[in-house]
């Protein structure tokens, strides 16, 4: 154990051995999980140090229901995880309890969460700006406390380098769900705008154009609310599609040299 601490990280390590203890099962340690979970170290040094580089300026705090879409989303998404990772710690599924904070950070908070707010950071001095830095403050200590049975010495390192109050994250409270955090319909267009995204990921990625290649998407849904919800969500669909949106009826559509795609109830174009 000592020299897998020394290669990979004593937090790796201990993240490691966590993930792999499922009841009635012997742990066979595999140093390629070792490694995997290094990597998940590291992406959360880097989304630390993201968030102070963007966090220098005045933190406004909103009511919930005032904040931007991806600050709901994110605080809807932390009280899930909250809550399951509670619940998996008071039955002593330590394997489970990983798993809901790794899916969490890595593909929620860091694939998803960090990438919608760029552009709000980019105008620092604006209120939408002032909110999302608080938003991505208040989040990221909580995180720590949830990581903290897993990774102290990452979670501690970090909670110091934070705004924060009291002597260390040992003598912290565990987190717990925030009611007026809950928010469903929030989450519903989030699935709405993660279809959309992905399947025009995917029509790139089949007509072979790199993330820096312009592209023009079109999309409709046979669904009205999701229409609706797409509608609302143009700015940030245009910004993770990396091209422009045009949201109309599919009669208005060219009839040729059109790659059509269907996720659902909704259709996305791109003209060859």
């Amino acid at each position: 154990p000592l020299t897998k601490m020394r290669e990979g990280g004593t937090d790796a390590l201990r993240f490691t051995l966590a993930s792999m203890a499922s009841p009635g099962r012997d742990i066979k340690l595999a140093e390629g999980r070792i490694e995997g979970y290094r990597n998940f170290v590291t992406k959360i040094w880097n989304a630390a140090r993201f968030i102070l580089l963007y966090g220098d300026g005045t933190l406004k705090e909103l009511p919930t229901a005032e904040r931007s879409f991806p600050d709901r989303w994110i605080l809807s998404r932390l009280n899930h995880a909250i809550r399951d990772c509670t619940k998996s710690l008071e039955e002593y599924r330590f394997d489970q309890a990983s798993s809901t904070l790794y899916q969490f950070l890595w593909h929620e908070y860091c694939d998803w969460y960090i990438e919608l707010i760029k552009p709000t950071l980019q105008d620092s001095a604006s209120k939408a700006a002032q909110s999302t830095r608080h938003t991505m403050f208040e989040t990221f200590e909580i995180i720590q406390r949830l990581l903290h049975p897993f990774m102290p010495f990452l979670s501690e390192e970090i909670w110091q380098a934070f705004p924060h109050s009291g002597l260390s994250i040992v003598r912290q409270p565990f987190p717990t769900e925030n009611e007026d955090w809950h928010s469903p319909e929030v989450e519903q267009s989030f699935d709405t705008f993660e279809q959309f995204v992905n399947t025009s990921r995917t029509s790139r990625a089949l007509l072979n154009c790199t993330p820096l290649q312009a592209m023009s998407f079109k999309g409709t849904s046979t669904n009205p609310d999701e229409n609706l919800r797409l509608q609302a969500l143009h700015p940030h669909i245009e910004y993770l599609a990396r091209g422009s949106v045009t949201f109309t009826e599919i009669d208005n559509w060219p009839t040729h040299n059109m790659l059509r795609l269907v996720t659902g109830t909704m259709t996305i174009g791109t003209e060859v």
